[in-house]
């Protein structure tokens, strides 16, 4: 993995990153971080997660809001969010597992600081996320099989890297728009995963979820799970036991809550 430097910018802020060319236009670009996100296009806003594009140049970046004291010592401790998902980001790019290049993260250079920064790659317009794409008109342009079958194997690299998704909906895979190219996104529930089996068994039971929600054929389903146990080196019916309990608890949560015919 790259080493990560450090640089205080003019603008307050300490600014992480592994790239030398990515330091030097955060040192030279004069805004702050919270300035960029101020003139982005905003996404997403609450009080905890605020997410937006940068259009020059373009990249995503996503502001965490440390809500009370505990996480405000947390982040005056070097343990902030936007910490958390760069170093997780990097450990699955060294992985080769798909996930949008983590570019930098940072916050404001004083002790008690409130919010925390994440940067990386923003994609092109043409993606879907992978709800979008099977309900779309260029599903049945594409190769499903094969792309469940490189999803299924990305996310068995996952795994047997140590490490977990933690919401791994449809909606959180962006496809690219020749149909085969994907990234895993949403990293804020990603973490290292010391109890593999149940972890990378929610991670499929949630997956699962939404295939039959979304009525994807049981053939496409076997497929997706005949890859994932191929590419680690498990059986079929291992990793059947593996999801069968947190498939039953999400299944029952969303007949429950969301009404769902699973």
């Amino acid at each position: 993995m790259l080493a990560v430097k450090a640089v205080a910018t003019d603008a307050g802020d300490k600014i992480y990153c592994a790239d030398e060319a990515w330091l030097k236009h955060f040192l030279a670009s004069g805004k702050s971080l919270a300035q960029c996100l101020a003139s982005a296009t905003l996404l997403k806003a609450d009080d905890k997660i605020k997410a937006a594009l940068l259009d020059n140049p373009p990249l995503f970046i996503k502001c965490y809001s440390a809500i009370g004291w505990l996480q405000r010592l947390r982040s005056a401790l070097g343990k902030n969010r936007a910490k958390r998902v760069y170093s997780i980001s990097m450990r699955l790019t060294a992985a080769e597992v798909p996930v949008a290049k983590p570019i930098a993260y940072g916050y404001k250079d004083y002790c008690w600081t409130k919010d925390s920064y994440f940067l990386c790659e923003a994609f092109s317009n043409g993606c879907l996320d992978l709800k979008q794409l099977y309900h779309s008109e260029r599903w049945r342009s594409i190769d499903a099989q094969q792309l469940l079958i490189k999803i299924a194997s990305a996310l068995a690299k996952m795994h047997k890297a140590k490490l977990c998704h933690g919401d791994l909906k449809w909606s959180n895979i962006i496809v690219a728009d020749n149909g085969r190219d994907f990234w895993f996104v949403d990293l804020d529930g990603a973490r290292s995963s010391y109890l593999n089996k149940k972890d990378s068994g929610r991670d499929l039971a949630r997956f699962l979820i939404n295939a039959k929600e979304f009525s994807l054929s049981e053939d496409l389903q076997g497929v997706f799970l005949q890859a994932y146990a191929q590419q680690h080196d498990c059986e079929l019916k291992v990793i059947k036991q593996w999801l069968a309990p947190a498939y039953n608890k999400l299944s029952a949560r969303h007949r429950s809550k969301y009404q769902s015919k699973l």
